[in-house]
């Protein structure tokens, strides 16, 4: 796909390259790390497998395909100028196809240990999405509910029967995978599965109300309208990729992060710390000051006169 983007795109192709850094050791220990829970239970699966047939694993094609996915995908993310978790997703396939040919070879009490560990923190998981939500509801208990307004930022409480009718079927095919008597190697890794999807699907069904409120952008981005001219050039600081794009979508401004500010005279910042501002001269002047809702930190427009 590079060769077709440098046919199709030249343009596109020559930013993309020139955003690489090889050599950044800090973003391979970023991706490494990140991996040793976002990868849980494929990464310890996978090792397990290489483990198990390492005398096996640079004579065949299906443990050399995976291997060489990993460390091309890791390469390629790790050369980014910045970091990005949504980047840990590709190395799923690799870890995950290793990983399902290991699962009949582990050990009895591996799997069994595996498996109650998953039903532990799973149900763990489902419980205080429903304690959570509970609290919004009814006020109790008091800690709870303190805590949920904090994250939501709001005192709003939201109620569905359809939702809660989907929320207690996710909570029933839980407790039906986990009441199952037979257990086998597989068995404990569809739980985890099982758990992993209820989990994402049950929050989902009964925060979301709260977590858009959270997440919510409009209200920021809706604010510096009245201080900046539609379709201007406009140039960011610490700025991701999701509220470039948020910005063109409320803004109608194609944003450019950490670009070159010679041309451009409103430069946007998220502010990290006091001391967090890239070089600007003196004619550079702050015409607006915001923040999210529970964020400590600000987002700051300066205009170049």
């Amino acid at each position: 796909w590079p060769i077709l983007l440098w046919w199709q795109q030249p343009e596109i192709f020559a930013s993309w390259v020139n955003n690489f850094h090889l050599f950044q050791t800090q973003n391979y220990i970023f991706y490494i790390k990140n991996l040793s829970w976002f990868a849980w239970p494929a990464l310890p699966l996978a090792i397990w497998g290489l483990w198990k047939f390492k005398h096996k694993m640079w004579s065949q094609a299906k443990f050399q395909l995976p291997i060489i996915f990993f460390v091309s995908t890791l390469i390629i993310t790790a050369s980014y100028a910045k970091t990005n978790q949504a980047l840990l997703m590709p190395f799923l396939i690799p870890l995950s196809t290793i990983a399902a040919g290991s699962i009949e070879t582990l050990r009895r009490g591996a799997a069994s240990a595996m498996n109650w560990f998953g039903i532990i923190l799973f149900s763990t998981i489902l419980f205080l999405i429903w304690l959570g939500w509970n609290a919004m509801l009814t006020g109790f208990p008091q800690k709870t509910y303190e805590r949920m307004q904090f994250l939501a930022q709001t005192n709003e409480s939201h109620f569905n029967i359809f939702i809660l009718i989907i929320a207690i079927l996710l909570t029933a095919i839980w407790i039906f995978s986990m009441i199952k008597v037979r257990i086998t190697n597989r068995s404990c890794t569809t739980n985890w599965s099982v758990g992993l999807t209820v989990s994402w699907a049950l929050l989902m069904a009964l925060w979301l109300p709260w977590i858009n409120h959270k997440k919510d952008f409009s209200p920021l981005f809706l604010s510096i309208e009245k201080v900046i001219p539609d379709k201007t050039c406009l140039t960011t600081h610490n700025i991701n990729d999701a509220q470039i794009d948020l910005i063109d979508y409320y803004l109608n401004i194609k944003a450019t992060r950490e670009g070159d500010r010679s041309n451009c005279h409103y430069l946007l910042i998220y502010q990290l710390h006091k001391k967090d501002l890239p070089p600007m001269s003196e004619n550079w002047k702050l015409i607006w000051n915001g923040k999210q809702p529970g964020d400590k930190n600000n987002y700051k427009l300066f205009y170049k006169e």
